[in-house]
């Protein structure tokens, strides 16, 4: 009787140390995605314009508030057909980055980032966005931002 209750035992203890975890070998861990944005004006027309402006993509800058590293780029991508940027903004744990956009050396836009940290079993951790609010006002989350000036 001790014996079959042992085996099952033993059995069941295997199923779980085989069964139960995650294996990271096989499973991609999640990373954070980049923000897309597009500088626009309230009829929806890109500022940002290689050919006839009024701002250039080549003169627009971002930094954040506490001078931390930022990854901020024109994107480029067959069939685009206007200027977009791609950000990746410094993430600290206050879960908010404030990030100055520059599109050129007299005006000067705030977008603040909301974001909150994700943990997984297999890698690091990841951040989602939680929000967005351009020059004090709330935009929509879902898919490229519209800087509306």
């Amino acid at each position: 009787m001790n014996f079959k209750i042992i085996l099952l035992g033993s059995a069941f203890l295997v199923q779980i140390i085989l069964f139960g975890c995650e294996n990271c070998d096989t499973a991609d861990p999640m990373v954070t995605s980049y923000i897309t944005l597009k500088v626009v004006d309230s009829a929806g027309k890109n500022l940002v314009n290689s050919f006839n402006g009024p701002n250039y993509p080549d003169s627009v800058r971002a930094s954040v508030k506490d001078k931390s590293a930022i990854q901020f780029e024109i994107l480029e991508r067959p069939g685009l057909t206007e200027t977009q940027f791609i950000c990746m903004p410094s993430f600290n744990e206050t879960g908010q980055t404030e990030l100055y956009l520059h599109l050129n050396h007299q005006d000067t836009d705030t977008l603040l980032i909301n974001y909150k940290p994700v943990e997984q079993d297999c890698g690091g951790a990841y951040y989602v966005y939680t929000g967005f609010s351009f020059n004090g006002k709330r935009i929509s989350n879902e898919g490229v931002l519209e800087l509306v000036k």
